[in-house]
């Protein structure tokens, strides 16, 4: 919670939040930040040209940075970047931008990380668990007068490393935002964080033993593909994580944040679970009078078995059904849905206001109907990753 108000030549915001780690205490303990106009100006500066970073370093061929190859696993792909200037290159500092391409609608993205509380902060944090632990929003400024970019909040992490035990924990104080463009077309929005210096957000080192780090500027990317329902996305890194680190720790903490990227389609899919109505297992389909899985069509045996799918209750086999972290009645629980079912959104969500087909048109008239014609020889490819010339490689 917080009041905003313009009073002689402060920005006052005050904000009150309640959290269970010690260092969340402590940050508690301050309750009020005072910034003047002109401090809230550099924010939104710092805000801004970071925005416009991200958008430039996500063209990986075209854009300002020469970044080369590191690695692939599947459509997942991890590149390098030369640090450009005025940053320094040092043993602690690295460059990485990780993409791929995910099912699902910048709608679907932004709710998913929607962070303007404490609350929705932390519990992303916890869901992703790759390289954080804990956020505190410190204050939520106003959005800028005639400029695109939306919740600008000032705000608290605490990271952690791959090597607990032999590195100390890093937190940072960041400006993180929000914005929508277009390219080429195509709808894009950036999720972006930039560090930054503010009263209430104290060096931690002497009290909690945690080392600043510096944030140069990272965050998500994601851009409408020509395909419907699918998304370019892309995930940079760019941090310095000070202190003493090897060189090999450094980067391996940073790869191990853009490798956060590869969780995302398995989110996005268990959100759209979690919204629908899950079938009443009295209404389940008989196993008695099916031989085949109705996802892949092979034929059940003693190594495939036959299993219901908890959503649209049709006789599966047991890899076509899947377990899925999903909120019902707000918590979290398992249950087991179909491939088929994790990519459609709930009956409510097929069409918008404006009673006009929604993006998600494509999924009942091309995605569906090929996977249920696909042979279970191509499916099986699908599934590993050696096809993708007819789009049927994101269904699993």
């Amino acid at each position: 919670m917080y009041d905003a108000t313009l009073r002689d030549d402060q920005l006052h915001l005050w904000i009150i939040f309640e959290f269970p780690m010690t260092a969340s205490l402590l940050m508690a303990m301050t309750s009020a930040t005072s910034l003047s106009p002109r401090q809230v100006h550099d924010i939104y500066e710092t805000a801004r040209q970071c925005v416009d970073t991200l958008i430039s370093y996500a063209n990986l061929n075209h854009g300002p940075i020469h970044w080369t190859l590191d690695s692939t696993h599947g459509d997942y792909s991890l590149f390098k970047g030369s640090e450009p200037a005025p940053f320094t290159k040092s043993n602690s500092s690295g460059l990485y931008c990780s993409s791929m391409d995910i099912n699902g609608t910048l709608d679907e993205v932004m709710e998913h990380f929607r962070t303007d509380t404490t609350e929705k902060a932390q519990q992303l944090v916890h869901r992703v668990g790759r390289g954080a632990v804990d956020s505190v929003n410190l204050a939520r400024l106003p959005p800028p007068c005639n400029s695109s970019i939306e919740d600008v909040i000032v705000k608290w992490n605490l990271g952690k490393n791959p090597f607990n035990g032999l590195a100390r924990k890093r937190d940072m104080c960041v400006v993180e935002c929000d914005y929508s463009f277009e390219v080429n077309g195509k709808r894009g929005w950036v999720r972006a964080r930039h560090s930054i210096k503010v009263d209430s957000c104290p060096d931690l080192e002497a009290t909690m033993g945690y080392i600043r780090m510096e944030d140069r500027g990272s965050g998500h990317v994601f851009i409408e593909s020509d395909r419907a329902g699918c998304l370019h996305a892309f995930h940079i890194n760019h941090m310095d994580l000070r202190g003493h680190p090897a060189d090999l720790l450094a980067h391996v903490c940073i790869k191990n944040c853009c490798a956060s990227l590869k969780d995302l389609d398995r989110f996005l899919r268990e959100n759209r679970l979690s919204r629908g109505p899950w079938l009443d297992p009295r209404h389940y389909e008989s196993h008695d009078a099916v031989d085949a899985c109705s996802r892949c069509y092979s034929n059940f045996s003693l190594f495939r078995r036959k299993t219901n799918c908890q959503k649209c209750g049709q006789v599966v086999c047991s890899s076509c059904n899947q377990s899925w972290h999903v909120k019902l009645n707000n918590e979290v629980t398992k249950r087991h849905a179909c491939t088929v079912c994790s990519l459609k959104p709930p009956p409510t969500a097929v069409k918008d206001a404006d009673n006009r087909p929604s993006e998600f048109a494509w999924l009942s008239q091309s995605l569906v109907s090929q996977a249920n014609t696909a042979s279970a020889s191509s499916y099986i490819e699908i599934a590993a990753g050696h096809d993708s010339r007819d789009g049927l490689y994101y269904v699993l």
